[in-house]
């Protein structure tokens, strides 16, 4: 006898359909979306493209931080913007239907675990899907986001942490 009928039926009654997708890996996210422009060390291109080793840890320990981080990934970035002590004027593409939420919290997580981990608030938690998509503002745009790194540095500026 024939399995054919089974799977049909599983499929057509939703058995399996409530099961977690797998998490994302974040190294191959990043390997797939981020390394041609920021590089394999995450240390950018001199004058071209920022780092982002190093630089997005101490976000975290500021009002905003998360959310920021999140959605420049979702949203964008364009404008000038100093990172530390270089100047870049290089445009962030959206990443919004080209990563889910899982997959931006994955290359998220690794970028900060993997290249941000001495500037890491000690209460950090692997960022989840279900964070991202509650941080993500696809209303926001690639200016927006400029505007809003700009409040954000101005808070690591009061704490005294680098930016």
């Amino acid at each position: 006898m024939s399995r054919g009928w089974l799977a049909a039926a599983v499929a057509a009654i939703g058995v399996g359909a409530s099961a977690p997708a797998p998490a994302a890996d974040g190294q191959a996210v990043f390997q797939d979306n981020c390394v041609v422009c920021h590089q394999a060390n995450a240390r950018g291109a001199p004058g071209f493209i920022p780092p982002l080793a190093d630089t997005l840890g101490n976000y975290l320990h500021v009002s905003g931080g998360e959310y920021y981080l999140a959605n420049v990934l979702t949203n964008g970035l364009v404008g000038r913007i100093s990172v530390s002590g270089g100047t870049y004027d290089s445009n962030m593409p959206s990443f919004a239907g080209q990563l889910s939420h899982g997959e931006i919290a994955a290359v998220l997580d690794y970028v900060l675990r993997h290249f941000n981990a001495d500037s890491l608030p000690e209460e950090y938690r692997t960022l989840t899907a279900e964070r991202v998509a509650a941080l993500a503002d696809e209303d926001l745009t690639a200016n927006d986001m400029h505007a809003r790194r700009g409040e954000l540095i101005g808070r690591l500026g009061e704490e005294g942490l680098k930016r």
